[in-house]
């Protein structure tokens, strides 16, 4: 009996294709990476590579995958009247990491409830910053910075 469960919307980390199967758990297996890798297996929350074996944990450990995962959601902020509009959803603090989004009010600048940093959401520079001449960047600087 197959391991294969169903087909999954979730597109391979490596060739951004969709062609995928869920195994079990949060793991899915790249029918077009599997071609070329042997086996290719990955976490659909989190983006990383699994273990391909099927005694293998089924998914990543639940905090950093699961912290992987919102910082690597597409969700951005679409509300036309904030000034993160375009950005993530969620934001790593630049000082202490807390996940913060935000609230939708007058500037771009947040305050962390974890460790009191003022940050621009769009940025992620820790200053007050007015959003003129400044890039919303994506999360892949958090990403960096927690390891992940």
């Amino acid at each position: 009996m197959s391991q294969h469960v169903s087909v999954t919307n979730s597109k391979c980390p490596l060739c951004q294709g969709s062609d995928t199967v869920k195994v079990n758990g949060h793991r899915a297996m790249c029918h077009r990476c599997s071609k070329s890798y042997d086996i290719y297996c990955f976490c659909k929350a989190c983006q990383l590579e699994r273990l391909k074996s099927a005694e293998a944990d089924a998914s990543c450990r639940p905090a950093r995958c699961a912290l992987r995962a919102v910082l690597l959601s597409e969700e951005c902020i679409t509300d036309p009247s904030s000034p993160a509009k375009g950005c993530p959803f969620f934001r790593a603090c630049p000082k202490c990491n807390t996940l913060v989004t935000h609230n939708g009010r007058i500037c771009p600048n947040v305050t962390c409830p974890g460790c009191s940093t003022l940050f621009c959401f769009r940025c992620i520079r820790q200053m007050y910053c007015r959003g003129v001449g400044c890039t919303i960047v994506d999360n892949s600087r958090s990403l960096e910075a927690l390891g992940l």
